[in-house]
């Protein structure tokens, strides 16, 4: 099967229809039923897929200037075209024929074979190990799978195997001694903007060959250097590290830090993710560890960064979910005395040279070493802003942002301090609060985003909407201050003590510091009585 050539895609069209089409295929009826998205039956797929296809455009089909992006990104190259671009590399995407096949170790079958057979059956994995969310090892031998059961992927067809392997490969977590993580590090945050088509989806997310080559060394054009499943795996037994210099920059989405080597089997079988059924599948696979051990100054153009405080950058990973509290460093940046945040690099460059609203697409594995968490997903608005206002855009959606940190923390403050009695210790701090907070004024944020860019195109002023934005937090806070303190899921609530909360948090919502992080002037002083709630 070969990965350029052959139909394994699963695609959904405007009309609905769901088929699966080959690579070069990205752009096939365009004008009359377009391609609107990948469809794979795992959210973990899907990113990677993407990922995928903007790799193979990127490595294969780089527009030279921003100009021939543009008109590629208005008038689609044919699927002809893309096909022709995408058979110069194709000899490197067999994934089941030949020695060299795609993200699979070189000689690690050798190397095996040459073991004793209880060190072989050591080396060989059940295919649904691929699944970053599959119990193995310590979870195993502990019979500690509770959530997650063992064995149920035994085979995988080749179309799901190969996206498995991709998603594996992309997001690499640690997985115990000499188990490389990926290139941006153990379950990366990608971001990437989306649009009506998969077409316009993906070119948006490829950069011009001049600017992507700023990460890596192009001298470095040996096949390996782009594909490194076509020579001799840089192993890092002795810790060798692989940095920019030692790569072509195409090796970003050609990531190899997990050494393996799949295993092919006739026999007309179900694939256990999609359901198909074939003649032949996937039930094992081989590994080793202590593959490429990717280390320096790497920027994968699809991830935002951190950069501390000496300079030191490291990709952003989901903690916790993906918000409106994020999205200020996800699309413009951020800086304060911790470090900064830096934009993926698509994005930074479609907010220079852009002009339409779109959408930014976040998603990415929550990792604890080698256990997955929680898979994230979510996708924003992400408005085009001129650069004559972008500075004060940012500045003004970063209080705005703040102000909704301030408020949620007092809203959970202030209920901790209504439920329960001085120095009782709380289980989880009351999280939820603020997670319901942010979730709450989610929707109004995002209402406001594009107001706030009119009035400062119209060089007006924006006091009405931050304070039409205060009105929310407090009427949000007061909401939810209500709902939880009057729930009885706690025991012993004083009548005296939540009065007394009321009347603070109503003081710290309507006080200096919420007005002035919002850039209000002060308002006229709010007195409220131990008692005075609004009732509903």
């Amino acid at each position: 099967m070969n990965l350029i050539e052959n139909e394994w895609i699963p695609v959904r069209r405007r009309s609905g229809k769901v088929a699966r089409i080959a690579p070069w295929q990205l752009t096939d009826g365009f004008a009359e039923d377009p391609i609107i998205m990948v469809s794979a039956p795992r959210p973990d797929f899907n990113g990677a897929l993407v990922q995928y296809l903007i790799g193979l455009l990127q490595t294969g089909f780089a527009p030279d200037d921003a100009r021939a992006w543009r008109r590629r990104l208005r008038e689609p190259p044919a699927p002809a075209e893309l096909k022709e671009a995408f058979l110069t590399v194709a000899s490197a995407f067999y994934l089941d024929e030949g020695e060299a096949r795609f993200l699979q170790d070189l000689n690690l079958e050798l190397e095996i074979r040459k073991l004793m057979p209880s060190e072989q059956q050591k080396r060989t994995c059940g295919v649904g190990d691929l699944l970053i969310e599959m119990p193995t090892g310590k979870t195993l031998e502990d019979n500690t799978d509770h959530f997650v059961k063992r064995g149920r992927v035994a085979a995988m067809c080749p179309a799901c195997v190969a996206a498995g392997l991709l998603s594996l490969q992309t997001n690499a977590p640690a997985g115990g001694q000499g188990h490389r993580t990926g290139l941006r590090g153990g379950g990366p945050l990608t971001t990437l903007i989306l649009a009506d088509s998969l077409w316009a989806t993906t070119w948006l997310n490829v950069l011009e060959r001049g600017f992507f080559n700023a990460t890596g060394n192009p001298a470095r054009n040996a096949p390996g250097d782009r594909f490194p499943w076509l020579g001799q795996t840089r192993t890092s037994e002795d810790d060798r590290a692989t940095t920019p210099d030692d790569a072509h920059p195409a090796q970003v989405f050609w990531g190899m830090p997990r050494r393996i080597r799949l295993t092919f089997s006739n026999g007309q079988a179900n694939c256990d993710v999609c359901g198909a059924v074939g003649n032949w599948l996937v039930s094992q696979y081989l590994t080793k560890n202590f593959g490429v051990h990717y280390v320096g100054p790497w920027r994968h153009p699809l991830s935002p960064y951190f950069v501390g405080p000496e300079g030191a950058r490291s990709a952003v990973h989901p903690r916790g979910g993906i918000g409106y509290r994020h999205w200020l460093g996800l699309v413009h940046g951020t800086e304060d005395p911790r470090g900064k945040r830096e934009p993926a690099a698509v994005v930074e460059r479609y907010l220079r040279i852009g002009s339409d609203d779109l959408r930014l697409w976040a998603f990415g594995y929550d990792m604890d070493n080698m256990k997955a968490r929680c898979w994230y997903d979510a996708s924003m608005p992400l408005p085009f802003c001129p650069e004559d206002i972008r500075e004060a855009f940012a500045f003004r959606v970063k209080a705005i942002v703040q102000s909704a940190g301030l408020a949620a923390s007092a809203t959970r403050a202030q209920l901790k301090k209504a439920l329960f009695k001085p120095g009782v210790d709380v289980p989880g701090n009351l999280l939820f609060i603020a997670g319901r907070y942010w979730q709450e004024t989610e929707s109004p944020f995002y209402t406001l985003l594009p107001r706030v860019r009119q009035v400062l195109r119209e060089h007006g002023d924006a006091i009405a909407i931050l304070e039409e934005w205060h009105k929310t937090l407090v009427k949000t806070a007061e909401g939810i201050f209500d709902d939880v303190s009057r729930t009885g899921a706690f025991d012993a609530a004083d009548p005296k003590r939540i009065a007394l909360a009321w009347r603070d948090l109503q003081k710290e919502m309507h006080g200096r510091k919420m007005r002035q992080t919002l850039g209000l002037p002060d308002g006229p002083s709010k007195t409220v009585r131990v008692g005075q709630r609004k009732e509903r």
